[in-house]
């Protein structure tokens, strides 16, 4: 069974618990701890068990090193191909209206979209667009699939 032509979904996913940066050390570059590593071990397989009638089929994350360790264990627990991933950099401090108004322009051919981010901004939008899914927030690993009625482009608009 396959999901309407008119409903797409969007899961926003926080990257794993990662590592206190080291004195000098650039945010990008923390690494997942032992406790991240532990998370992506318990939660990527059993997330693809959710996906329902409507797979995951293309996938954004922030290109830094643990949004992307995070990003391929979900992945490829997923089985996507990589030219359905895509690696950004623009995603590490994306506002939130910044990131809507991306998600607004995702081609419709996409029925799933994962993206892997970062606080505040993948918290916020779970709060605007599905308050009662996320009401304190995405802690590390979580995440919040988020039913969208009609195109991409009416996404979070009323």
């Amino acid at each position: 069974m396959t999901s309407p032509p008119d409903r797409h979904w969007l899961t926003l996913l926080r990257h794993a618990q990662a590592m206190p940066a080291r004195p000098g050390q650039d945010d990008f570059e923390r690494a997942l701890d032992a406790y991240g590593q532990q998370q992506l071990q318990e939660r990527a397989a059993p997330f693809v068990l959710t996906q329902g009638t409507c797979p995951v089929d293309s996938c954004w994350h922030s290109a830094a090193v643990r949004t992307t360790a995070t990003a391929r264990a979900f992945t490829q627990a997923l089985g996507l191909p990589a030219s359905a991933v895509r690696a950004e950099r623009s995603l590490y401090e994306i506002a939130p209206e910044e990131l809507m108004d991306r998600l607004r322009a995702t081609a419709n051919t996409v029925r799933h979209l994962l993206v892997v981010g970062h606080n505040p901004t993948l918290s916020s939008i779970a709060w605007k667009l599905a308050p009662e899914a996320a009401p304190h927030g995405l802690m590390p690993c979580d995440h919040v699939t988020i039913e969208v009625a009609g195109p991409w482009a009416k996404l979070g608009l009323r």
